[in-house]
């Protein structure tokens, strides 16, 4: 008896091994971890050539040692050596396994969420991502008080937890791994979508200034010991803790950490220092439990005073309204690279101050960065195509602005939000058939040729 040819299970950097729809996942991962131990050529062997060039007998043989090694080392759930596979910084650049790492990347905040995509379109997502040369997708590591949220409530400092919603954020993870495609993520949100500080405050205290996120010390308490519970999750599918998963590329403490503006100068604190304080504490606090990953603050670039003569034009950006001190905050230890978030029309920049805004906004925070010895991303920025009146078209900001960073060396870039078509629609949202995508690609391409 012969059995049919089942093809080729295609194997390599961009060729991926077919997906087993009756396959549990979890064994269909342990496969692909097959895959990276396996000596190649035995294994195209045994799966692609059994009716051609070995009989029953060796055919059993061979599928029967094949199928022990997938349940019996898949079940020991021995995951590669956690030291390898890291995103690490080398002075003002980034390196992933000793090789520089240079990257365009994108937004897709949605993606670990149950908002929107179905399970089956994540793998899809990602590879795509993966085969445009779109190296880092950051991503909400978070949401909580809605439907199908991650977080159901707090009580009394107990976090109730939505497992379903969680077990889709092992999946993101897994299968990033998989496309070879690296995550920032997120902890927490400024603002008010999704999971606020200013939830976390009124859950734990009742009381509305998001502020108290920041400074109350039982919000910072039970903040925490979500954070702890995150970072020493299981990944359901990989059996690999999020704080040992190489697929991470950084943790990031929130999306925009500032304070309302004017807050401290009303309360008669001094400027920058409430989210100073919290990102030096809490990024300590990270690196105790989890020493493999990046950490980043994930702020838009806000200081507390000019540093250059011709600041004062736009004086909002450096006078430390917004509560934010991006010089004091990228100096601190804990803290490996600094971010960047750009929008120059969206925060009414004239046209006739873009080569202002590229100097003192764009070269200036990769200055202070540099000067720390530490790397900047461009982490946000997008345009949309309902142009102001006197702007140029918005693939154009886009391509000046990517050229502003990559003078200014910076080490990775990004845009708010590139998607696969048919994924994700509304303003700030721009899909691969895009005339804006093609710049993104284009940035990509420049990008890989830095590697």
């Amino acid at each position: 008896m012969r059995w049919k040819c089942q093809g080729n299970p295609r194997v390599g950097d961009q060729q991926r091994v077919p997906r087993f729809a009756f396959w549990p996942r979890k064994v269909e991962n342990r496969w692909v971890w097959l895959e990276r131990y396996v000596e190649v050529r035995e294994y195209q062997k045994v799966l692609r050539y059994p009716c051609q060039d070995a009989g029953w007998f060796t055919v059993a043989v061979k599928l029967a040692l094949l199928c022990c090694c997938v349940w019996g080392c898949g079940r020991a759930g021995t995951p590669p050596p956690p030291s390898s596979g890291y995103v690490k910084t080398q002075g003002t650049h980034f390196t992933l396994d000793g090789r520089p790492f240079y990257f365009q990347g994108t937004n897709f905040y949605r993606l670990g969420l149950l908002d929107k995509q179905t399970d089956d379109q994540v793998p899809t997502i990602l590879g795509q991502f993966a085969d445009r040369d779109i190296r880092v997708v950051r991503i909400w590591g978070f949401s909580c008080g809605r439907a199908g949220a991650m977080i159901k409530s707090v009580t009394g400092g107990t976090i109730e937890y939505d497992e379903g919603a969680l077990r889709r954020l092992d999946l993101v993870l897994a299968e990033a791994r998989r496309s070879g495609v690296k995550l920032i993520l997120a902890l927490v949100n400024y603002e008010r979508e999704y999971c606020s500080m200013g939830w976390w405050v009124k859950q734990v205290t009742g009381q509305d200034d998001p502020q108290l996120f920041y400074r109350d010390p039982q919000v910072i308490e039970v903040f925490r010991r979500h954070v702890a519970n995150l970072l020493n999750r299981v990944n359901t599918l990989t059996h690999v803790p999020y704080r040992d998963e190489p697929a991470i590329m950084a943790i990031e403490l929130a999306n925009e950490p500032h304070t309302a503006d004017h807050y401290e100068a009303d309360h008669q604190l001094v400027p920058g220092s409430l989210v100073h304080r919290w990102i030096d504490e809490t990024s300590r606090y990270i690196r105790s439990l989890d020493p493999n990953h990046l950490i980043a603050s994930g702020e838009e670039g806000y200081k507390v005073a000019p540093t250059t003569p011709d600041e004062p034009r736009h004086a909002w950006l450096s006078n430390g309204q917004k509560g934010a001190d991006y010089a004091g905050n990228v100096a601190l230890p804990g803290i490996d690279f600094a971010t960047v978030h750009a929008y120059p029309d969206h925060w009414r920049i004239p046209p006739g101050d873009l080569d202002w805004f590229n100097r003192h906004f764009i070269e200036n925070r990769a200055a202070l960065a540099h000067g720390v010895g530490k790397p900047v991303i461009l982490e946000e920025t997008g345009f949309p195509y309902d142009r102001p009146p006197g702007y140029p078209g918005a693939d154009d900001m886009l391509a000046g602005l990517y050229r502003a960073a990559n003078d200014a060396d910076y080490a990775g870039t990004m845009v708010w939000q590139l998607v696969p078509p048919g994924t994700e629609e509304g303003d700030f949202i721009y899909d691969f058939t895009t005339p804006l995508a093609r710049v993104v690609f284009e940035q990509a391409a420049l990008m890989g040729r830095r590697q």
